[in-house]
């Protein structure tokens, strides 16, 4: 083999070791998602991923990184072209909780304690998708220094939801969970939010 072939080949086992490992995460969650299951997977020796990730939560925090640059996609993509009626910052919200319905292994992966804690790549991350939450925010009448307390609030919001969601045993946060916490929102300030723009179609 070539020296450009072999490093074709390592480069490629490092990207198959991460198609496996969220397959793996998806299916079976993050204690079945081992470096030995994803070589065995992959038909390949433990030590063949050694050379790529010092151990599991090197992989894991991979994992999540990837993860945290997916939902910036669906955020940016939601907010850059809203459908009618929702506002990029309602849009936005939209694409965050839909996230965690269909990637629930991975999201629950990205904010996994130990993994969010110890690894700087994964908490960039986060700050980037962060990053493209807030943004979402501008051109809706919030002042310029308030934008990012408010975006804190509804990311910490979406965070707490995902937890209620989990301890009821629903994959992700459950629209019906998403719509009654912005009613109660919307109740607290005595009048509608219209970064929000909260309309019929968010409570299907």
């Amino acid at each position: 083999m070539s020296a450009t072939s072999e490093a074709v080949a390592i480069g490629n086992l490092r990207q198959r070791a991460l198609r496996a490992a969220q397959a793996l995460l998806e299916a079976n969650g993050e204690a079945a998602t081992s470096l030995r299951a994803i070589a065995a997977e992959l038909g390949t020796g433990v030590g063949s991923l050694y050379y790529h990730f010092a151990n599991k939560d090197a992989l894991l925090a991979e994992l999540a990184i990837n993860g945290f640059a997916e939902l910036s996609r669906w955020m940016e993509m939601a907010a850059n072209a809203p459908p009618g009626g929702r506002t990029r910052f309602n849009a936005a919200g939209h694409a965050y909780l839909g996230f965690t319905r269909h990637r629930p292994a991975l999201y629950a992966l990205m904010y996994n304690e130990r993994i969010l804690a110890g690894h700087d790549g994964v908490r960039r991350a986060e700050a980037d998708a962060f990053e493209i939450y807030r943004r979402s925010l501008e051109g809706h009448g919030i002042g310029e220094t308030e934008i990012a307390d408010v975006a804190l609030a509804f990311w910490a919001l979406g965070r707490g939801m995902a937890a209620i969601s989990c301890t009821r045993g629903q994959p992700g946060v459950a629209k019906d969970i998403a719509w009654r916490a912005m009613r109660g929102l919307q109740a607290l300030a005595g009048a509608p939010i219209p970064a929000l723009g909260l309309s019929a179609n968010d409570a299907a």
